[in-house]
């Protein structure tokens, strides 16, 4: 069942557990398919999750993403939460408050419009956080798994199916969207080789909604409510998601190189990774590009990256 928090409740809720803010305003700042954002004052964003299922995903942000981040350096910023709330007397789920990234979400806005200076920074700053994320020691062995992330790109086979299905109802047939493209380009990479690593940490939901751009510089990655342990091509998907052929390249180049620097001899072979990625840009992205309940900014960056990016216009 959908619970939306008020902006009454979210005031309520954070002058009677968290002290620092008290008195501090209260606006709606953002809406997902999960959670209800508001920022807080001038320092602070509280995420507010709108069903059972999606409180749980926080859980796990809350839980884990301390570990995940562990010792990573980066110019990029992140969404940890700073304080765990409870439920209050209405509101029944747990919720988290973290510090305030001055920016907006990428998907509103075009690639193009950075300059190449910029562009070529925000590949290489996020392809270099990504590898950190994804170091080489497996994932504990109590990490969340997603079965929507992480896992061989075969198991997504069904999914996909639905999804192609589902755009061509939703469309009327008249999508901007080659279908069959997507069918064998999907196809191609299911027949990569597998993961065959441990289970590696990975974001889970790294798309341009989930990036914050601000002055034209790639300044932040937030929600880590998807984060579990598995494949991490899947992160990898925001290579054709995002970034055009030129920044593409710089992004892979960047994360390759990070992982020979932290691996070393431990380091996995993995001819087939891109491959898989690649995969997974087709399944996410037409997945959002399907989905009636996807924002228009969210449809639009994933039909973009579908015609645009990944050939099937």
């Amino acid at each position: 069942m959908e619970y939306r928090v008020s902006v009454k409740e979210v005031r309520d809720l954070v002058s009677a557990q968290f002290p620092m803010a008290v008195g501090e305003g209260v606006e709606l700042l953002n809406e997902g398919w999960d959670n209800i954002v508001f920022r807080i004052g001038s320092s602070w964003v509280g995420r507010f999750p709108k069903y059972a299922t999606t409180a749980e995903l926080l859980s796990n942000e809350i839980r884990w993403v301390s570990t995940i981040l562990e010792g990573i350096e980066s110019p990029l910023r992140t969404s940890q939460p700073v304080f765990a709330g409870v439920p209050g007397a209405s509101y029944p789920y747990c919720w988290s408050i973290a510090a305030f990234i001055e920016g907006a979400a990428a998907q509103g806005q075009q690639f193009s419009e950075l300059t190449p200076a910029a562009a070529f920074r925000a590949a290489t700053h996020l392809g270099e956080f990504l590898a950190a994320i994804h170091r080489p020691q497996a994932a504990p062995a109590d990490a969340p798994r997603n079965p929507y992330r992480g896992t061989p790109l075969s198991e997504r086979v069904p999914l996909l199916t639905e999804h192609l299905a589902r755009y061509q109802r939703n469309s009327g047939g008249g999508g901007v969207i080659n279908l069959e493209a997507i069918r064998q380009g999907f196809e191609q990479a299911v027949s990569a080789s597998p993961w065959v690593g441990p289970p590696l940490w990975c974001h889970g939901d790294i798309h341009p909604g989930n990036l914050i751009l601000d002055r034209g510089e790639l300044v932040g990655v937030i929600d880590f409510g998807d984060c579990c342990a598995g494949d991490p091509a899947s992160d990898l998907a925001v290579c054709w998601w995002w970034f055009p052929a030129a920044e593409r390249e710089a992004f892979q180049r960047s994360y390759d190189q990070a992982l020979r620097r932290q691996q070393g001899e431990a380091a996995v072979e993995d001819a087939d990774r891109w491959l898989r990625a690649r995969g997974w840009a087709y399944a996410l992205c037409l997945a959002v590009a399907s989905n009636d309940k996807s924002s228009t900014a969210m449809r639009h960056s994933a039909e973009h990256a579908l015609v645009e990016h990944l050939g099937c216009g």
